[in-house]
């Protein structure tokens, strides 16, 4: 008894809906300092269309994937980008402008995330190539 006395209080904190997941990609001020599913190629199945995400988790508000540089040049400069956007995000913190810096980190970190995987990919289907070579 004197136990759930002690938690109705904090129960009656925040009767509002708790978001305990975004997508990569949400940049929504709800989904500031939570959790991001990640971007890999298991879970993108389930959430590459409206109808598959609501089947499989249907409180996550979908938005459209994040697209993967088409060459590593295009990863190069998306990277450069995002470091501009980064440096922006710092300016906002040293403001004390934290929801806009987050806001912009958001948008920054899948994207720095998906070149920097195109790159890890290219170095290695570089260095098999090379492996081949030397085998042959």
């Amino acid at each position: 008894m004197v136990f759930a006395s002690l938690l109705m209080p904090i129960s009656q904190l925040n009767p509002n809906k708790a978001d305990a997941a975004c997508l990569p990609g949400d940049i929504r001020e709800d989904c500031i300092g939570i959790y991001k599913l990640p971007m890999d190629d298991a879970a993108a199945k389930y959430v590459e269309t409206p109808e598959m995400l609501k089947m499989y988790a249907p409180d996550l508000k979908w938005v459209e994937p994040i697209q993967y540089p088409a060459t590593y040049q295009d990863a190069i400069n998306q990277l450069k980008e995002q470091r501009q956007n980064f440096d922006v995000a710092q300016e906002n913190i040293a403001k004390g402008d934290i929801r806009q810096a987050g806001l912009i980190l958001l948008d920054v970190v899948p994207k720095v995330t998906a070149a920097g995987r195109y790159i890890v990919r290219s170095y290695s289907i570089a260095a098999n190539n090379e492996r081949n070579k030397a085998s042959d």
